[in-house]
């Protein structure tokens, strides 16, 4: 197996291995982190990629992931640095969306900065 057929698999196992894992990982969120709720102008799908949008500028190194959402969140961001930081959900509301934000408790310390980041312009 050539050089990059090697990376392909690799890479595909890492994308599997994280899918398999995500639901507890989003669960643990859930459940240990603070929640935080934010009225958005844009509606769900476009609140989310106005947040990723704003994670791939902000200069501490998160990444973002969007994901379709369970009921009642149309949509889902995964927000990661190394590890999990935050999980946001876009509900559908009367003008625009509501955001519900999760973020983890090892990240308590910069939430305020956080959440504003991802928000910024939504």
């Amino acid at each position: 197996m050539n050089g990059m057929a090697a990376s392909f698999v690799k890479l595909a196992c890492a994308g599997a291995l994280l899918a398999c894992q995500w639901p507890a990982m989003a669960q643990s969120i859930i459940d240990e982190g603070t929640r935080t709720m934010h009225a958005l102008r844009e509606e769900p799908h476009r609140a989310a990629v106005c947040v990723a949008r704003n994670l791939d500028r902000h200069s501490s190194g998160f990444t973002s992931q969007i994901r379709q959402g369970t009921e009642p969140a149309l949509v889902e961001i995964q927000v990661r640095a190394v590890e999990v930081a935050a999980l946001a959900h876009f509900l559908l509301a009367r003008q625009g969306s509501t955001a519900v934000i999760w973020t983890t408790p090892d990240r308590a310390g910069e939430r305020e900065e956080l959440v504003a980041a991802m928000l910024q312009g939504c």
